[in-house]
């Protein structure tokens, strides 16, 4: 009995710290891939365009954590239970884990947020924020592919 409290307890605090990167690291990496899709988006690539790039991370952040601060730390709860129950070794087996929570928890906070998620498929705001997630997810999974163990 006691070695299953043990392992059970070992599998908590890993989904714990695995949530805790992905809430202290995906946000920034998130204002990152959306103020950079948003510049080649508009494509101006000249000195006012960067400066707008820099301000826009530099403003975007803090609002990065606040928009994107829970669904990334559920994504990471997310990754970390399933790369421990299915056992996966390989880089992109938890590069791919990495970016389905972050569909997952992002899909889901963003239809609890609008409440319909009809305007999912509709809304290229809603599209972005999901696809930001799974950028963001991603990158810090194959940033935490070593540091995962169960």
């Amino acid at each position: 009995m006691e070695d299953t409290t043990q392992k059970g307890w070992r599998v908590v605090i890993t989904c714990m710290k695995s949530a805790l990167v992905f809430l202290a690291v995906g946000p920034l990496i998130g204002a990152f891939l959306l103020s950079t899709a948003s510049a080649l988006v508009n494509l101006e690539f000249s000195p006012s365009g960067l400066s707008a790039w820099v301000m826009t991370m530099v403003v975007g952040v803090p609002f990065a954590y606040v928009i994107g601060g829970i669904p990334s730390f559920l994504a990471g709860a997310i990754f970390a239970s399933v790369v421990m129950v299915a056992k996966k070794k390989s880089t992109r087996a938890k590069v791919l884990i990495g970016a389905f929570s972050g569909a997952v928890a992002f899909t889901a906070a963003y239809i609890v947020h609008d409440k319909t998620p009809l305007t999912l498929l509709t809304n290229g705001d809603g599209m972005a924020y999901i696809l930001t997630g799974v950028g963001l997810s991603a990158v810090v999974a194959l940033l935490l592919r070593r540091r995962l163990h169960s």
